[in-house]
């Protein structure tokens, strides 16, 4: 409750001034995440540094506000916040705020237990199977699936233990964040990851319409297509140690048992 008063206090702070000026600074919401957070004020996550060389490189001044980001979507339409970080791009958001190009993609992989793998290449791969999923994700090309048994769990723990325990025969991933968290707490050791996803989801920054135009926009998408491609990226990267998964991969085939095609 704290922090979301502080945050509703810096928003507040912002209403009250002018809209920044192109010599002023930018206005960049952080959600908090692994891929996008602050320490002590200073951008900290691979998605937010790059977010941040970009923005100087286009003459910026970036300044950060730690906000949720269904919080940082309104006050980007309203002109209050510059940019959004790592958002999730739903259609609902389009006609409100302006979308960059994907800047990292996660997928979603299943792991299973160490010398349990199956044979994994389309959907119906999964039927006869017990899977697990964190409640509240989304998985478009499963849900809907009635051939697709999914056992949702309330935190990646819960998910886990149910792995270990035989309860499910696989679980739902991230590619990047979650497979990250697993081999730093040592438990990637007990696992395998299957080579093909099962979805994707694109993260995006956000550009109020306000204060950033579509030209200005497709600047930002040139510019990072071009560090994503040098040196600094691939630092970043490596002391995050994420070089080896901020990557692409091959997505399963959505084709059932009865040739139709999961949606």
């Amino acid at each position: 409750m704290k922090q979301f008063l502080i945050v509703c206090s810096a928003i507040a702070g912002l209403c009250a001034c002018a809209l920044p000026s192109a010599a002023g600074p930018t206005f960049v919401a952080v959600p908090g995440n692994v891929l996008s957070t602050l320490d002590k004020g200073v951008p900290r996550g691979v998605f937010i540094r790059a977010v941040d060389a970009v923005l100087r490189e286009m003459g910026k001044t970036p300044a950060y506000l730690l906000i949720p980001t269904s919080v940082a979507l309104n006050s980007l339409e309203e002109g209050k916040l510059d940019v959004g970080t790592a958002i999730v791009p739903l259609a609902r958001d389009q006609e409100r705020v302006w979308f960059s190009a994907p800047i990292l993609t996660e997928y979603s992989v299943v792991a299973v237990l160490r010398n349990k793998t199956f044979p994994l290449a389309r959907i119906a791969d999964l039927y006869g199977r017990k899977i697990g999923a964190r409640v509240g994700f989304r998985y478009p090309m499963l849900d809907g699936d009635q051939g697709v048994t999914i056992a949702r769990y309330r935190s990646e723990g819960e998910m886990i233990r149910a792995l270990l325990f035989g309860e499910v025969d696989g679980i739902l991933i991230s590619s990047v964040t979650e497979i990250n968290v697993l081999r730093t707490e040592g438990m990637i050791s007990k696992l395998d990851i299957l080579p093909i996803a099962v979805d994707r989801v694109p993260l995006i920054a956000a550009f109020s319409k306000k204060s950033f135009s579509a030209d200005e926009v497709r600047d930002f998408n040139v510019h990072m297509d071009s560090f994503k491609k040098g040196p600094v990226w691939a630092a970043i990267l490596n002391q995050n140690g994420l070089a080896d998964l901020v990557r692409d991969w091959p997505l399963i085939d959505r084709r059932r048992t009865d040739g139709a095609t999961s949606e």
